[in-house]
């Protein structure tokens, strides 16, 4: 009898340290388990997004002389000195002369442009070199209207051009 009790308490005991000191260590296990693979799930995500960024980052400079562009053809500030050297210096590249240049802003809001009244006098040869060197000018310059007359007393061959046309800039109200 002494041994059946000593049998029976063995594995009484047994099972005491086993729902007592094993089981609790196996439950702790699979929950570290569980943790560890959400874990992991949440690095592979900061992994495709830190691999993401840095594509970003390679895409930003490889364009880099675009954007560089695109910010001299759509400036954040109006600039109205930068605009006059470009004028004055597009002007006197084609030929022609330059008897009046005004500067105004609409009164519409959030324009983001610079209306530019030029009047100019000079032979036709001029004319199309001015307006091909605004056209290939980085700033964005939108032509509205062109009036143009011959020079009176005739035989000159100058022809006087008043023209007019807009400069772009990115206003507050266009910004992303």
């Amino acid at each position: 009898m002494t041994r059946k009790l000593l049998s029976s308490i063995i594995i009484a005991s047994s099972i005491l340290i086993f729902f007592l000191l094993v089981l609790p260590i196996f439950d702790k296990t699979r929950m570290l388990r569980g943790a560890i693979e959400q874990r992991g799930l949440i690095l592979d995500e900061l992994q495709e997004i830190s691999n993401r960024v840095a594509e970003l980052n390679s895409e930003v400079e490889r364009n880099e002389n675009n954007i560089v562009k695109l910010g001299q053809l759509l400036p954040k500030q109006k600039e109205v000195s930068e605009i006059l050297v470009m004028i004055e210096s597009i002007v006197s590249s084609s030929g022609l002369l330059m008897s009046e240049l005004n500067l105004s802003e609409p009164n519409v809001e959030g324009g983001g442009k610079i209306n530019v009244n030029v009047k100019l006098s000079g032979s036709l040869n001029s004319l199309m070199t001015f307006l091909d060197l605004l056209e290939k000018n980085l700033r964005l310059f939108e032509i509205s209207t062109m009036d143009i007359a011959a020079e009176s007393g005739g035989t000159s061959g100058r022809i006087n051009y008043d023209i007019k046309f807009e400069a772009r800039y990115l206003s507050h109200a266009d910004n992303f």
